[in-house]
């Protein structure tokens, strides 16, 4: 098809204009083409591009073509996959599965048990937070079926319906990175149906997203990673408070471990294993290791431990958790299923600075853990500290600055992948497991700055 006539204006303002009037555009056509009781009812996301927010009454309609898609692939597109299924909800436990009414267990047919996987299971190739993000995008593409009249274009969809939802972000004002989403929430249901996707060749994905990139991307915000430097001077600090105590710890043990907001978020009392490699070596004693709950890279859940070495980070580690009156319980149960989270010990780093030391002393319940937002809050708070402009800094400081230090000091990829949880994934990586613990201290210790054992 030749390219429509029009006009093309580099111009700011105007450029906003159009976009506000194309949003509007794109939320009238939905909106004409439901049937006027559903069409009162519709909300919107705040998304650059349009969404509508509740999808799940549209599935029955037979507007905009649907009516031409199969049932099957109608289930697929309609399918909302956030929710934590049963079996994720059970953390490494596989819940008891019995048909409702029944007393005892009866045998499932092969269609049920595929069903059930399909249901409880399958979800689970991603994580939570991956697969709200992809539906977001997915609920922009249900959008943009309806507007055009083309729902039974979208699953599957070819590379011409790809390019005209792409152009469309584009002109609604959507990012570079936007678009990436989508595309991959677009293959991602291609894949729940079994369908080739429409960037489903070799590197054609790359190919075509270099070109958005190269029109629509913008260089990212700039972050500073935590440095060695900044560890050293918060372990010099004096006089702190409660709040500042818990921000200085909280950053320099996650920039130590290459940890995530949400790992440190997740770190428990009973997640401390003090001298945990002492037996094997004298120069180990005093040294610190950490379970870490669900590492993303770990997504077969055999557990991963960072290494913090021994010295002034450990010592202050176990001097807040013993002001803080942390406990560990009687109850844990790490001990019989250590890759889930405990629900009776309490979080090392609480919501709330008073720890059991003030009326919450007798609670029975484990204390509330920091949200991932306070941890990123900490990092500001730790960083200002030093008189620094925290502005440039987050909580992904945090991981960068710990990989980043032990990069410079010359640590080797498959000893700081075992520190940040990279690569856990791939086979061969598997078998990087040093006979001599000593090795394991290396990356923390380089990130500390200080030399070898």
């Amino acid at each position: 098809m030749e390219e429509p006539a029009v006009i093309y204006r580099a111009d700011r303002a105007e450029a906003a204009e159009v976009a506000k009037e194309y949003r509007a555009a794109v939320r009238g056509a939905v909106i004409e083409v439901l049937p006027v009781e559903v069409a009162q009812g519709i909300q919107w996301s705040k998304s650059y591009y349009p969404a509508v927010t509740d999808v799940g009454p549209l599935k029955e309609l037979t507007v905009a073509n649907l009516s031409r898609v199969p049932a099957r692939i109608r289930d697929i597109i309609f399918k909302d996959e956030r929710a934590v299924t049963e079996f994720e909800r059970g953390d490494g436990l596989v819940p008891a599965v019995r048909r409702q009414g029944e007393e005892r267990a009866s045998l499932f047919s092969p269609a049920e048990l595929a069903a059930i996987f399909d249901l409880q299971i399958a979800p689970a190739e991603l994580q939570v937070s991956s697969r709200k993000g992809y539906w977001n995008s997915w609920r922009q593409v249900i959008t943009f079926g309806l507007a055009h009249e083309i729902m039974h274009k979208i699953l599957p969809m070819s590379i011409t319906e790809l390019k005209a939802f792409t152009l469309e972000l584009l002109m609604s004002g959507d990012s570079a990175n936007s678009i990436k989403n989508a595309w991959s929430a677009i293959e991602h249901r291609h894949r729940m149906a079994g369908l080739d996707p429409p960037l489903a060749p070799p590197l054609a994905f790359k190919r075509l997203f270099k070109a958005v990139a190269s029109i629509k991307g913008t260089p990212g915000r700039l972050q500073f990673p935590i440095g060695a430097h900044h560890l050293r001077r918060f372990l010099s600090l004096v006089g702190l408070s409660r709040l500042e105590l818990r921000s200085v710890l909280s950053t320099s043990l996650g920039t130590v471990g290459c940890c995530r907001v949400e790992e440190v978020a997740n770190m428990q009392v009973c997640d401390l294993l003090w001298a945990l490699d002492a037996a094997y070596h004298d120069s180990l004693i005093g040294g610190l290791a950490i379970r870490i709950y669900r590492r993303k890279q770990d997504t077969g859940r055999f557990g991963l431990y960072i290494r913090i070495p021994a010295g002034e980070l450990v010592e202050w580690l176990r001097r807040y958790v013993a002001a803080m009156c942390l406990r560990t319980s009687n109850d844990c149960t790490k001990r019989a299923n250590p890759g889930a989270r405990c629900p009776v010990c309490d979080p090392v780093f609480p919501r709330t600075v008073v720890g059991r030391t003030g009326e919450a002393h007798n609670c029975v319940g484990p204390l509330k853990p920091m949200s991932r937002q306070q941890v990123s809050g900490a990092v500001k708070t730790a960083i200002a500290l030093l008189g620094v402009d925290a502005r440039h800094y987050s909580g992904i400081s945090m991981r960068r600055g710990g990989i980043t230090a032990a990069v410079q000091a010359g640590v080797s990829e498959p000893i700081l992948y075992l520190q940040s949880g990279h690569g856990t994934a791939t086979a061969g990586r598997r078998y990087v497991d040093p006979i001599d613990p000593r090795i394991l201290y290396t990356t923390g210790r380089a990130i500390l700055g200080a030399g070898p054992l």
